[in-house]
């Protein structure tokens, strides 16, 4: 995995973007966590800052807080040929995604709502689903399951409920 750039200095309220390029084998499917961790400049670091702007920078620190912020994400390299085979099984006392392809699926806007009070709904939640694993939903009475089901660039929303 090649990221570029390999450093960067991203200024408040600004933007910066990275390119991530994989040049391994894509006979299967690969995951990678992308971490930026925030670091506080040096001379060292080679963030073309003059001596003078690093001095200045360090007598801010002096007389206030700061706050660094890292963030991350999941990045999901997929295989030359992707094949989505998502079975779902709607039991008794259980509802089941099951991903019995070679791809990451997602379960996007995944909620749980009262059936008559649709405000009433739990938070807003997103599951990956990984091959060969299952997501299962435990039914409850007067509840209704809802998510959107992604399989690479198609969607289908599914709903489900106990009656």
């Amino acid at each position: 995995m090649l990221a570029s750039p390999a450093r960067m200095i991203i200024p408040a309220n600004g933007m910066q973007s990275t390119r991530l390029l994989f040049m391994g084998s894509r006979a299967q499917e690969r995951y990678y966590r992308v971490r930026f961790i925030p670091v506080l400049p040096s001379s060292a670091d080679s963030f073309d800052q003059s001596a003078d702007d690093q001095q200045a920078y360090k007598n801010t620190l002096a007389a206030q807080v700061t706050l660094l912020t890292g963030f991350g994400t999941l990045l999901f390299v997929r295989p030359d040929k992707v094949v989505f085979d998502t079975r779902l099984k709607d039991e008794k006392d259980t509802y089941s995604v099951h991903n019995a392809g070679n791809s990451v699926i997602a379960l996007d806007f995944v909620k749980t709502c009262h059936v008559e009070i649709t405000t009433q709904c739990s938070t807003i939640a997103q599951h990956y689903v990984l091959p060969g694993r299952t997501y299962t939903f435990t039914k409850e009475p007067d509840k209704v399951h809802s998510f959107v089901l992604q399989e690479g660039r198609a969607e289908r929303t599914i709903s489900f409920s106990t009656t």
